[in-house]
């Protein structure tokens, strides 16, 4: 018997794990894919090359399938997240770049979040998540894309792509979860805002790069929020270098930067040297506007004011 009163057919896919968490997510996915049902079913219910399944199939016409059982088991969609997330795949009725969904798909999806909502306690909300494919922290419990997830970022997946709109599923989810019938929501026009921290959590504009700034920068990018730049490398440097690399920031020698998530430390205890070692503090200087000598001033860096001026505004942009 299916968890899901509203599934149109359930069984349990090889493809799982034991659940170990609290579901405080929905993650949203698309097939990437316009296959039929009965061969999308097909494959997530066997053992496949990427031993991928969903909770939930949810196709073009509207219709349900429990692959996973959400109460017991995690499905394998978007890495360590799993366990505390339902998750869904949905079929395309386009390819790319498009990736067309249909109307009907996301009214299924929207009875999907207001019936997980209640079920496991969670509020019908954009989410966020922060950390690594491999751990994840659940800043903000609610719906998040696939393409929101440390997994998805890793990989720089479009997943679920343009046509979900998640925004509406989440309105069109708050009526069916308050009961009120009428009209569906209006599709939104505006991109998705990612919540932002609370005044209380804003950080000190003193130019120090210490454990909150980098704490905050962690969770801004997706890597392990530990307030700690590693040594010898680092996640959250290596993912600064790449995202300043696409912004097209470069070194004093107009390079793009090599991503070894070394170049970037604290500046409690040491100004840094400007050699080939902080061709990124260079590059973050160049991105952020602030003199450029790739040196972080000792306690109080103009770079660093800037950086922690962004993510107080959410306007870094990277």
């Amino acid at each position: 018997m299916a968890e899901y009163p509203g599934a149109d057919w359930a069984g349990k896919s090889p493809n799982r794990s034991a659940r170990n968490g609290k579901v405080r997510l929905f993650i949203v996915h698309h097939y990437a894919s316009t296959q039929s049902p009965a061969s999308a079913r097909k494959r997530f219910m066997t053992k496949n090359d990427r031993s991928v399944s969903p909770n939930f199939q949810v196709n073009a016409d509207g219709s349900v399938y429990e692959i996973v059982p959400p109460d017991r088991y995690r499905a394998w969609t978007t890495g360590a997240v799993d366990h505390q997330a339902v998750t869904c795949e949905t079929q395309n009725t386009s390819g790319a770049p498009s990736w067309g969904i249909s109307r009907a798909s996301m009214e299924a999806i929207a009875h999907l979040v207001a019936w997980a909502s209640k079920r496991y306690g969670f509020p019908i909300q954009r989410g966020r998540v922060s950390g690594t494919s491999s751990y994840s922290t659940v800043v903000v419990p609610g719906v998040v894309g696939h393409n929101e997830t440390p997994a998805g970022r890793r990989t720089s997946t479009a997943c679920p792509g343009p046509s979900m709109d998640i925004e509406w599923i989440i309105a069109r989810a708050r009526q069916i979860a308050a009961g009120q019938g009428g009209a569906a929501p209006r599709p939104s026009t505006s991109k998705p805002s990612r919540p932002t921290p609370s005044a209380a959590g804003k950080l000190v504009e003193d130019g120090d790069l210490g454990p909150a700034t980098i704490r905050r920068l962690q969770e801004e990018f997706g890597t392990y929020p530990d307030g700690v730049i590693s040594r010898p490398k680092s996640d959250v440097v290596a993912e600064l270098q790449r995202r300043l690399n696409a912004k097209g920031a470069r070194d004093w020698q107009g390079r793009k930067l090599v991503v070894d998530g070394v170049g970037l430390r604290s500046n409690h205890t040491a100004r840094v040297p400007l050699t080939g070692r902080w061709r990124t503090i260079w590059a973050l200087q160049d991105y952020l506007g602030t003199p450029k000598d790739g040196a972080l001033s000792r306690r109080r860096s103009a770079v660093i004011v800037e950086l922690q001026r962004r993510l107080n505004a959410d306007t870094l942009g990277l």
